[in-house]
C-alpha cells in the first residue's frame, strides 16, 4: 500500500517522487500540492447538495453540510445518491413505558406470550436510537417483530435490488431465550398485504453489547409487489423464559445493493445527494492512484486539468489517499 510520510519540518515527501503534481492523504489530513503543503479547499473540493454522516475509527457518526467533504480519521467518504424510504429512521414520537409508544410509522409484533415495550430513547455515538424490551414467556414457538415502516408506504416492484439494515446492539437481559435474531425484507400488494418475506442471515450469534449492523440484500420477486418494508424478526421457542433489551438505530431501506451511511429521515422518505471530488491536475496526462480505506487500489488515467470523480467511477467509497504522477 503506497502512503505518504512526510517530514513536517522540511516538507519533505519520502516514498513518491518529489515531483508528484498531488498527494493526498485523507487519514492523516495532509495534502500537498507541487510538492508544498496546502490547506484542503486549495487541494480538493467536494460538491454534495445535502447533509451526509460519516463514522469514524472509534464508531462516533459525524454530520458533514452541503459541499463539506465527510472525512474522518478513516479517509474519505464519497457516496453515490441514495434515499432511505422509510420515514422515521430518527426514531421520531417513541415514548418509553409498558408498553410505551413505539416511534411514529413503526409497528410491532410479539406471539406466543411475550411482550414488545419501548424502554428509553436517546442519542449514541451520534445517532438516534431506541431501546425496546422483549420480555415475558413463551408458550408457543413464535416470535416477536419490528417493522420499521408500514406495508403500504414504500413503493417497489418485482425486480428491483433492496438494501435493508439497521444498527442494533444488547443493553439489557441476555439473547438465551432467543433462537435467531435477523432482518427481513417483506413484499405486500396495492392493498398492502403480503406477497413475499425474503428472510436475512441469522446475526444471533454475532450480536453483543456493541454496535452491529444488520443488513439484507434481496432482489424483489414476486410479480404482484407493489410496495416493500424492512423488519427485524426476534424468534424463539416454546417454554422460553425471555428478557432482553435491544438498542435499535437508525434502521434504512434504499434501492440498491449496499448499504449506503445512514440517513435520518424523520417525517418522509429522505435523499442523500451523491458526492463529487474535484482535482486540479496540471495540464500534462497523469496517472491517478486511489487507495481505500482496506488497501485496494484504483488507477485512473487522466487527460490533465480538472478531474471531477464520483462515486459510480470507484471501487469503494472509502478513500484513504489520492496520489497523482506524469505519465
Amino acid at each position: 500500500m503506497l502512503g505518504l510520510s512526510i517530514d513536517r519540518a522540511s516538507g519533505a515527501v519520502s516514498r513518491f517522487p518529489p515531483d508528484s503534481p498531488l498527494a493526498l492523504s485523507f487519514v492523516d489530513q495532509l495534502y500537498l500540492v507541487g510538492g508544498a503543503y496546502v490547506s484542503a479547499p486549495a487541494a480538493f473540493t467536494v460538491t454534495r447538495s445535502t447533509t451526509k454522516l460519516a463514522q469514524d475509527g472509534a464508531g462516533h457518526w459525524h454530520s458533514f453540510g452541503p459541499d463539506v467533504a465527510a472525512i474522518t480519521n478513516l479517509g474519505l467518504l464519497l457516496e453515490p445518491s441514495a434515499t432511505n424510504v422509510l420515514r422515521n429512521a430518527s426514531a421520531q414520537g417513541a415514548v418509553a413505558g409498558s408498553p410505551g409508544t413505539f416511534p411514529t410509522y413503526w409497528g410491532r409484533f410479539a406471539g406466543g406470550g411475550p411482550t414488545l415495550s419501548v424502554a428509553g430513547h436517546g442519542t449514541e455515538a451520534g445517532l438516534p436510537y431506541v431501546d425496546i424490551r422483549l420480555s415475558g414467556f413463551s408458550t408457543a414457538v413464535s416470535g416477536a417483530a419490528i417493522h420499521f415502516e408500514q406495508t403500504n408506504a414504500a413503493a417497489a416492484v418485482q425486480g428491483e435490488t433492496w438494501t435493508g439494515s439497521a444498527f442494533v446492539r444488547l443493553v439489557g437481559g441476555s439473547l438465551s431465550g432467543l433462537s435467531t435474531v435477523r432482518l427481513n425484507i417483506q413484499e405486500s400488494n396495492s392493498g398492502g398485504s403480503g406477497t413475499n418475506t425474503n428472510y436475512g442471515t441469522d446475526v444471533r450469534n454475532q450480536m453483543s453489547d456493541q454496535w452491529l449492523r444488520i443488513q439484507k440484500v434481496n432482489e424483489l420477486s414476486a410479480a404482484t409487489t407493489n410496495f416493500v418494508r424492512v423488519s427485524l424478526e426476534l424468534a424463539y421457542t416454546a417454554g422460553a423464559a425471555i428478557d432482553v433489551t435491544l438498542r435499535v438505530s437508525c434502521p434504512q431501506l434504499e434501492n440498491g445493493s449496499v448499504a449506503t451511511s445512514p440517513i435520518l429521515s424523520a417525517t418522509t422518505a429522505q435523499m442523500r445527494a451523491a458526492d463529487q471530488i474535484h482535482l486540479q491536475l496540471p495540464t500534462f496526462p497523469c496517472v491517478v492512484e486511489l487507495t481505500y480505506g482496506s488497501a485496494v487500489q484504483q488507477i485512473l488515467s487522466a487527460d490533465g486539468g480538472p478531474l471531477a470523480l464520483e462515486a459510480e467511477d470507484l471501487l469503494r467509497y472509502d478513500i484513504a489517499e489520492i496520489f497523482a504522477t506524469y505519465q
